[in-house]
């Protein structure tokens, strides 16, 4: 299998699209009507029908950053210690 020529393709990225795509054209047939009741693609479609309208359960909140554990921005500080000397504030 061959990519385009795009340095910051990844295969990733090719098999999300594919993903995508497979999706898409199943919904098509769906809602063409012309899905047969044979079709490998039921699976999927109960999978995702299961899915929706429900939440993934709560993960543990972020805890919010202490003064003593934030981090710096030396390159800020050192523009506001430029600015603040260079007028004269």
């Amino acid at each position: 299998m061959t990519f385009p020529a795009n340095e910051m393709a990844t295969i990733n990225d090719v098999r999300q699209a594919a993903q995508v795509d497979a999706l898409t054209t199943l919904l098509e047939d769906l809602r063409a009507g012309t899905l047969s009741d044979e079709d490998g693609r039921w699976p999927l479609l109960h999978d995702v029908a299961a899915l929706v309208g429900t939440q993934p359960e709560p993960g543990e909140p972020t805890p919010l950053p202490t003064g003593d554990a934030r981090r710096r921005n030396l390159d800020a500080e050192l523009k506001l210690l430029t600015f603040t000397v260079g007028t004269g504030a």
